[in-house]
């Protein structure tokens, strides 16, 4: 079979890992970016991770704000063409990085930034639990969701092990605005 055509085949076993969801801009990150934006920002966020980047756009507000902000998501074809956007906008690209949530991470942050990672039930867990190792004491997290019924759980789960609120957020996507959430987490 052509390789473009195998790419394509949704039938495939591994068919959903290979979407690549990082390649569009979502609402919840338009939002997280609004947020990081304003005034409600966190003033000292520390080193911070932009987890589950994509095109790293709410990176990008972060470093705008003059943030030291590391950007990972777990698939090479998005560090790849993360890497050219952070150059093309004046930024190192090094601050690119593949990472694995599921796995132990390679050092702590103060702050991590997430949005759209709860559109399948398992992610929850294994975000709580990588949230867990990788931020320092007194850390945060900042996770934007557009309401989706599947990341009810994941939110109720975040909630019950670190300290948090909910905000409210919005995203202008599809011409209309749309309200997102924009979960703040704190780690003992």
């Amino acid at each position: 079979m052509d390789p473009l055509l195998e790419a394509l085949d949704e039938n495939a076993p591994d068919a959903e890992e290979r979407i690549p969801y990082w390649a569009e801009p979502w609402p919840s990150g338009e939002a997280l970016i609004r947020f990081l934006l304003s005034e409600q920002a966190p003033r000292r966020p520390g080193p911070v991770l932009d987890l589950g980047c994509g095109l790293g756009l709410a990176g990008m507000a972060a470093l705008r704000r003059g943030w030291d902000v590391e950007l990972a998501d777990f698939h090479e074809d998005a560090v790849e063409l993360l890497r050219e956007n952070l150059a093309l906008n004046g930024w190192d690209p090094g601050r690119a990085r593949r990472l694995d949530w599921r796995r132990p991470p390679p050092r702590r942050w103060r702050t991590v930034l997430a949005a759209d990672v709860l559109y399948e039930a398992p992610f929850a867990a294994q975000l709580a639990d990588f949230l867990d190792a990788a931020l320092e004491p007194g850390g945060r997290a900042l996770i934007a969701e557009p309401h989706r019924p599947v990341a009810e759980e994941g939110l109720t789960l975040l909630a019950a092990r670190f300290a948090g609120r909910l905000r409210a957020g919005r995203s202008r996507a599809g011409g209309r605005w749309r309200p997102v959430r924009i979960l703040q987490l704190r780690k003992a």
